[in-house]
This record gives C-alpha cells, structure tokens and sequence, in this order.
C-alpha cells in the first residue's frame, strides 16, 4: 500500500512534500520524489514486497517514463518473466517496475495485463502525458483535479488540498446524493471540482485536455453449464484468489466475523499455509459475531484474537472523519477503524471478505426485492394501484412490502437502499437541489436482464467501490495497514457474471452457490447463517456519550446547520436525540458526520 500524488506544470518543490506530509499514514516507510519538466510525482510507500529495493517514483532505463503506484500487482513475476524474454532491463525488487516496462511494451493497453489492486500515476515525458488509472473493482481510490490549466491527483482528497489555491466548496447536489446514499455515488465528492476515478477507468491529461476510458467493467453473460461444473470452476478460482493475496514479506492476517465470506477465506488458507493469524471485533452486545468468529478459529486452529471496542467512540470520530475526507456515513467504518488499529500490532497485511455479498448475491435486499417482482408478475395492476399506500400498515414489515408493489425496479432500489427519502430531503435541505437522485444508478437498470443482476451490477460499481471499498481503504491505510480482498478478485467477478440468476440464490438461499461448494468444509451453523454485517448499535451509543456529543457539535454549530438546512426540520429530526430507533439513529449519525466532515475540511474548525 503507499499514497501517490503530484501536479502537473507548476515548480513547486515544497507543495510536493506537503501532499506526501499529510498522508503519511498511507506510506511510513518511505517517501520518493521526482521533480521534472512539467510534471512533480510523489509516492509515500507502505513496504510489502521489495522491502530493501522498491523506492518510487520509479522509471525505465532511459528515464522518461515514471511511475508512481499504490497497491499490489499480483502478477507481477510472470509478467516480469515475460518482459525480460522482450530485453527489457529491472533495476528494482518490487511489482511498481513491471508497470513502466509494460507500458513501453503495450502503450495504454498496459493495463490490461495487470492482476491486482491499484492506483497509477505514469508520465510519459516523450508525448507529455498523464496516465491516471484506478483498479477494475475500485479497491484503491485516485482523486482529481484542474486548477488553474494543470491536473493535481492523489489518493487521497486532503493530499490535493494542500494546493491552497483549490477553493474549498461543498457541492450542494453530491450533498443531496449523500444524504440519499449515506455516500456519493458515480464520479462526485462533496467537494465542488474535485472529482473521484471511477472503477476500471484510466484518465489521460494531454495538452490540458482530459479524455477518459472505460478499460474493464463486470460483464454478466450467463452460460449454460451445469452447477457440478459451476462448483468445480468456483472452487479453483477461490484457491487461486486467496493464494495470490498470501505474497508478502510483512506479518499477514485476515479480518475474521464468522460469516460465510471471511470463513471461506480462512479455508482456503488452511490448504495453503499452517500458519494463520485470525482478528475478530465485537462490541459486547447481543448480536456480536465473536462467538462464530472463535468456532471458525478453533476449527483451523489459527491463531485468533478477538479486539472488544470500549473506548470512547467520541475520541476518535474526528480523526476517522479527517480519513473519511470523501466522506461516507456507513458506521460499518468505525469497528473497522479500531479492528485496523488493534490489528496494526499482530500484521501489516490483512486479507478482508468484503465483496461477497455483491458478488455471491447475499444482501437482504437482493432477495426481498427480487421476492417483489417476482409477486407483482402475479397481481393485476388495479390491485397493486390499490395498495399504493397502506398508511396504516407503513411501520410494519408487510406494509413497506405492499409498498414496493407499485414501484418500478430502480424505485424499489432506491427505496429499499436509501438513508433520508424524498420528502425528507426536500424539507431538510435549504437549497433544493432540482438533481434526479436516482440519475446515478438508472443506467444499470434497463429491465432487460434479471433483477438480481441489475442491482448486483449497480452494487459492485457504486455501494461497493465508493462506500465498502473506501470503508475498508481508508481506515486499515490509516493505521499504516494493507487491506486485500480476495472475493473481490476480477478473475471471480467474470466468473460469477456467468453464473446463471438460479444458482446464485433461490427461494431458500442467498449465496446458494458458495453455500453448496463449502458444505462439510465449514461448520453447518455457519452455512446457515443469515447475513450480519458490522452490527454498529449506533440507538445505543447516541443513549450515551455520543448522543451528548452530538447535542453538543450541533449547538455550536448552528451557521452550518442555517447555511445548508431547513433548522425547522433539522431540529425536528434531532429532537431526543437520545431516544432513536436504529433508522432514525442512521439520519442523525449522517448529520453529523457532515457538521464534523464540514468543520474539519471547509470551515477549518477542527
């Protein structure tokens, strides 16, 4: 893992190390610099593979082509095998050179060769371009910006603001989309003209012009074959995805929850190494997940440790919203903060199961709304116009399900996934923003493929690249700390978009097909677990400290409160504050989150 970042045009040495300055938790061990003709290139390196000789920026033999790269290239040694078969000359141990030699050998279809997690700045001083290219999946995030005719970029968004002459600005409708989405969703940030990479895009910045290219994005193109060999396929693809992520030469370990994605991962590594490292988090409340997470760990004899989260959660929002500078309200970061923090002490690597759910069909709302549609088939429209709105069944599960009957995929999407509706953003926000909010997902729902594939496409290009993906980023970078997903490898993904609707869930099972292939090889109460995800009690932590903190932050800020909501309304929802129910918690948490985010990025008050 390292933080990359750099400008185009300007001389300006110091504003070089002051972005490697402020995100010097993504790269600790060392910092590299080149300072050329019209391009500045900076990299702070976490380092995994090539400890001794993997310095970047790096470049190729005649030094007009640099590169510098934070992530992981799994392939990097058959591609270095090859490469070498083609006369070219490696100065250094780590995967970083191979990206230069490639591009020599194959210009930008470069990156179609590689395997791996990665965010990519390479010059070429010859044609005076910038490449800027983020991962298939979107596990590492890559910032943008034009100021003043020349691009500034980096991982992460406080690395750019470093250039004092970019303004900083809130954009009223990523505000909009963030209150919908609990993030912002597509190519926005909450800031106005700093833009995000989207997932398997490279960018070129040439003559002050940018142009951008889509070089991969998931594929679903059901095949006919039988689920023997569906299995079969699936099981070598796992192997091989989790043997890849073991390549380093740090401590490794694997976030474990003692659900089926992070259990999974733990066999596959039982067949592959004696020697686990397994970290488990829980918060001491009923739904803690520890008590699976130790069946597993007893089970393939790891060594376990389990991380209870008491510290004052107060202490600490700050610092993790200062990470979460393209802000999400996912409280699903906050265990992942402290789990990356107490990890820190047994590994530098960590192999985490996020990607699962997407990819294996395992979110609840995959099922119920899919369960929906399958029932609107079945009843006349004057009946489903009938049942539009059944007020008074509205609190109860039945009645929001009636609800959905009237709508349209997109709309039950939207709905069943959303944070503050329509009608509350229109009473929240002080400037009504005239934005679609459905605008950035409608694209992925044509109605011509299944319902399931439809949102599983719109999960994996934006729930999972811009909300899960960063979630995971941002706070193992922030504890100096790698993350790897294995269920998130490309070569899986292609694989899954094969697999017919049927045998990814049915009527009685959600991720049917991993469920079937890892029978007798993990405990039966663990297959047939339902899906939990970080269980945060945000009801209860708001009946505490964090419900006094809140009051607090909100009375004194009120000209924030007034210069973006409705105060009316904006009171009305955090009125007894310490007496939500968990949804009503979420709305005030994202609040929040966006007075602190506010305060800490455009404001100045820390």
């Amino acid at each position: 893992m390292c933080g990359i970042f750099g400008f185009t045009g300007l001389e300006d040495k110091q504003l070089l190390k002051k972005m490697s300055k402020v995100m010097i938790h993504r790269g600790p061990d060392e910092q590299g610099f080149y300072f050329g003709k019209g391009i500045n290139l900076g990299a702070n390196r976490l380092s995994i593979i090539g400890l001794s000789k993997g310095k970047q920026p790096i470049p190729n033999e005649k030094k007009n082509i640099w590169v510098s790269f934070n992530g992981e290239i799994y392939n990097f040694q058959e591609l270095k095998k090859k490469l070498k078969e083609k006369n070219h000359k490696f100065s250094f141990l780590s995967d970083t050179e191979v990206i230069v030699h490639l591009y020599e050998e194959y210009d930008l279809k470069f990156v179609d060769h590689l395997d791996g997690m990665f965010s990519i700045a390479l010059w070429d001083s010859l044609k005076k371009r910038l490449i800027l290219v983020r991962d298939r999946v979107g596990k590492k995030p890559l910032y943008y910006t034009i100021s003043n005719k020349n691009m500034f970029f980096a991982s992460e968004i406080k690395s750019i603001l470093e250039n004092k002459t970019i303004k900083r600005e809130v954009d009223r409708k990523s505000l909009s989309h963030y209150l919908s989405y609990s993030y912002v969703p597509e190519r926005n940030t909450l800031f106005q003209k700093i833009k995000r990479l989207l997932p398997g895009e490279f960018l070129i910045f040439e003559k002050g012009k940018i142009k951008l290219h889509k070089y991969w994005s998931p594929k679903f193109d059901p095949s006919e074959d039988s689920e023997e060999v569906f299995l079969k396929k699936l099981d070598s693809i796992l192997k091989s995805s989790v043997q890849k992520r073991l390549l380093s030469e740090v401590p490794l370990g694997v976030y474990l929850s003692g659900g089926m994605d992070s259990s999974t991962i733990v066999y596959y590594m039982s067949q592959l190494t004696n020697k686990i490292n397994t970290i488990s988090v829980g918060f001491g409340n009923k739904h803690d997940e520890v008590k699976y997470a130790r069946k597993i760990a007893r089970k393939f004899k790891t060594n376990h440790k389990e991380i209870f989260v008491k510290e004052n959660i107060v202490k600490y929002l700050p610092q993790m919203v200062w990470h979460l500078d393209d802000l999400i309200s996912d409280p699903a970061f906050v265990p992942v903060f402290f789990i990356s923090k107490a990890t820190k002490k047994y590994a530098t690597v960590i192999l985490s199961g996020e990607g699962g759910d997407e990819i294996f069909a395992g979110y609840p709302h995959h099922k119920t709304l899919r369960l929906v549609e399958s029932h609107k088939k079945k009843i006349p429209r004057i009946f489903r116009n009938m049942i539009r709105s059944p007020m008074k069944f509205k609190k109860y599960r039945v009645g929001r399900y009636f609800t959905y009957l009237s709508l349209n995929r997109i709309q039950m999407y939207f709905n069943y996934l959303s944070n503050f509706n329509e009608a509350e953003k229109n009473r929240l926000l002080k400037v009504k923003q005239t934005t679609d909010s459905l605008q950035p997902i409608k694209k992925y729902f044509s109605g011509k493929r299944g319902f399931l594939t439809e949102m599983q496409d719109c999960d994996l290009n934006n729930l999972m690249a811009e909300n899960f993906n960063m979630k995971v980023d941002k706070m193992a970078s922030s504890q100096s700390l790698e993350a790897r997903c294995p269920l998130l490898d490309y070569k899986l993904v292609d694989f899954m978009g094969t697999v017919p609707e049927r045998f990814k869930m049915n009527s009685y099972s959600d991720k049917y097909l991993l469920r079937k292939l890892m029978r007798g090889r993990l405990p039966s109460e663990i297959i047939k677990r339902k899906k939990h995800g970080f269980d945060v009690p945000l009801d209860k932590w708001f009946r505490t400290e964090l419900g006094d903190y809140a009051k607090e932050v909100f009375l004194k800020n009120k000209n924030v409160i007034k210069e973006f909501f409705n105060e009316a309304y904006f009171n009305k929802i955090i009125k007894n504050i310490k007496n939500k129910s968990e949804k009503e918690a979420q709305k005030v948490w994202s609040l929040l989150l966006f007075i602190l985010w506010h305060n800490t990025f455009i404001s100045g008050k820390k």
